[in-house]
């Protein structure tokens, strides 16, 4: 049983948690298929697309929708955000071993206005919750994070985006892995070592109790999920609230 009071706390003093394995193997085949039937329709990965990114992922493959709404996951976003959750943006991307070093360069999702005197928060406003079908290894490519405490500067740590930044953790989790991380942590991607598919695939999260709305929100609904939400009451909630 996953401590979802830890978690919450992990994501306030390091900027993010790991819930290991949280989709079984079945689940995460049934997932590459789905993720992979996208890919084919736009004729990637290649050499000459080596990085392919869907949003808003739900709009495209509304067969998504059962995955959105794990139990363990829908928790500890709860924890994390002392509140009902919000789904504020579907999304997924697939590379191959034919990308540059960093498949993304440092970046952060807090793309709101700091205070003059900083951030002053009791939890995070908005997380992403980033599922890691394929799990994340040196040989799959790992998910690197600067960890962080709740309100620390947002600043860069260097101005070089592509390359290895002072105090970074290189994230490790086994496959159907999702990583909970605050939007304020700066985070990048490394390609891995051995040839395949790299599968990441999930969504941006915010509370019921908080509107305010973000330049990355994109609407998941549509009239493919309307079946999924009648059968699903944790993904009518997730798109419709509580």
């Amino acid at each position: 049983m996953i401590d979802m009071t830890s978690k919450a706390r992990e994501v306030r003093d390091l900027g993010y948690c790991v819930l290991e394995a949280v989709y079984d193997e079945d689940e995460c085949q049934e997932i590459r298929i789905l993720i992979d039937r996208l890919c084919a329709q736009r004729g990637g990965p290649s050499a000459d697309a080596p990085r392919l990114v869907f949003h808003p992922l739900l709009r495209l493959c509304p067969e998504m929708g059962p995955f959105f709404g794990k139990a363990e996951v829908i928790e500890a976003l709860a924890a994390v955000l002392q509140d009902d959750v919000r789904l504020a943006h579907s999304g997924g991307a697939v590379s191959n071993e034919q990308t540059k070093p960093y498949i993304s360069g440092w970046h952060h999702h807090y793309h709101w206005e700091v205070p003059p005197g900083g951030l002053n928060r009791e939890n995070p406003e908005r997380v992403l919750g980033n599922v890691y079908t394929d799990g994340l290894s040196p040989e799959i490519g790992p998910l690197i994070v600067l960890p962080r405490g709740l309100n620390d500067s947002t600043n860069p740590r260097l101005d070089d985006r592509g390359t290895d930044w002072p105090g970074q953790v290189a994230v490790s989790a086994p496959p159907g892995s999702v990583v909970i991380f605050d939007t304020a942590l700066w985070h990048s991607a490394k390609r891995g070592t051995r040839p395949g598919l790299r599968h990441l695939w999930g969504g941006h999260y915010q509370g019921w109790h908080n509107p305010k709305p973000h330049p990355e929100d994109n609407e998941s609904d549509s009239p493919g999920l309307a079946d999924y939400k009648r059968d699903l009451p944790a993904l009518r909630r997730l798109i419709d609230g509580p």
